[in-house]
C-alpha cells in the first residue's frame, strides 16, 4: 500500500486544491499531503501526523460519524462525497467533503483508507445562509395577513398565500391556473367601471417594470359579491419572475 507516492513535487492542480490522505483504519493518518494540513488548519503534512492521533475523536465533531465512514467503506468499498464538520487545530469547525477508497490487503482485510478531503466550508454556509432565508420566506408568505401574488415573466401566477385565497375567494389551485390578465378576472374602477387588464397594477408592473404601482380597486368574487382593495405591484428581479403584488 506504501509502494505509489500519495504527492511528489510534480504536483498537479488538483493535488493543490485536494486534501489527499492514507489513514488506518484504526484512526491514525500513515499521510498527508500540504493541502490536507492546510484544510485542518495545521503547518505541515508532519504537523498532522504528529498532533492527530485517534482521528475519530480530535477530527470529527461527533466520534460516531468516523464509525459511520468506517463501516460505509467496509461495506462498499468506498464513500464519494461524505460531508461531515471537521475540528481544525484551533477548535474551530470546517464543512469538508471526503471520498474514501479501502486498500486491501492480500488476505482481503482492509490495510488502509485512501482517498481526498474538499473544504466546502464556504457552500455549506451559503447553503445554510440560503435555508434560513427560504424559512423566513415561507414563513412570512404563509401568515402575512395581505394577500401575495407571485407571477412569472409571461403573467402566470406561480404563487398565491392563504390570505390571498380569502381575500379574492377564489381557491388556491384555480388560481395558479390564471394570468394576471386572465379573462377571469371581474376588476372595477372606483367608479364601478371595468378596469382593463392593461390597467391592472399587476400588468403595469410586468410590462413597465420597477414600481410599485398603487391603485384601490374592485374584485367581484365568483359567488359575485364585490370586495375593494389597495393593490401594490413591482417587478420581481429574479430571472423567469413576473411580478409580485400585495393587497389588503
Amino acid at each position: 500500500p506504501r509502494s505509489t507516492p500519495l504527492y511528489s513535487s510534480a504536483a498537479s492542480d488538483v493535488y493543490k486544491r485536494q486534501g489527499l490522505y492514507r489513514s488506518t483504519p484504526a484512526g491514525r493518518y500513515i499521510d498527508v499531503n500540504p493541502a490536507f494540513a492546510h484544510i485542518l488548519g495545521y503547518d505541515s503534512p508532519a504537523q498532522v501526523l504528529s498532533e492527530i492521533r485517534d482521528i475519530a475523536a480530535q477530527l470529527y465533531l461527533e466520534p460516531e460519524t468516523r464509525a459511520h465512514f468506517v463501516r460505509a467503506i467496509a461495506e462498499r468499498g468506498e464513500v464519494r462525497g461524505f460531508e461531515t464538520q471537521a475540528r481544525r487545530r484551533d477548535g474551530t469547525l470546517v464543512w469538508v467533503a471526503v471520498d474514501a477508497l479501502a486498500v486491501r490487503s492480500p488476505d482481503g482485510s482492509v490495510a488502509l483508507f485512501q482517498g481526498a478531503m474538499l473544504d466546502i466550508d464556504e457552500r455549506k454556509r451559503a447553503e445554510q445562509s440560503r435555508d434560513v432565508a427560504l424559512g423566513k420566506y415561507r414563513t412570512l408568505f404563509e401568515t402575512f395577513p395581505l394577500g401575495i401574488t407571485v407571477s412569472d415573466d409571461r403573467g402566470q401566477i406561480l404563487e398565491a398565500n392563504p390570505a390571498a385565497e380569502e381575500l379574492l375567494g377564489i381557491s388556491l389551485s384555480a388560481q395558479l391556473s390564471r394570468t394576471l390578465d386572465d379573462a377571469d378576472w371581474q376588476i372595477v374602477r372606483l367608479d364601478g367601471t371595468p378596469m382593463p387588464p392593461a390597467e391592472f397594477p399587476s400588468m403595469r408592473a410586468l410590462t413597465e417594470g420597477c414600481g410599485p404601482y398603487r391603485q384601490t380597486l374592485g374584485v367581484v368574487k365568483p359567488d359575485g359579491r364585490l370586495t375593494w382593495l389597495d393593490v401594490a405591484a413591482t417587478r420581481l428581479p429574479l430571472p423567469g419572475y413576473g411580478a409580485v403584488v400585495t393587497y389588503g
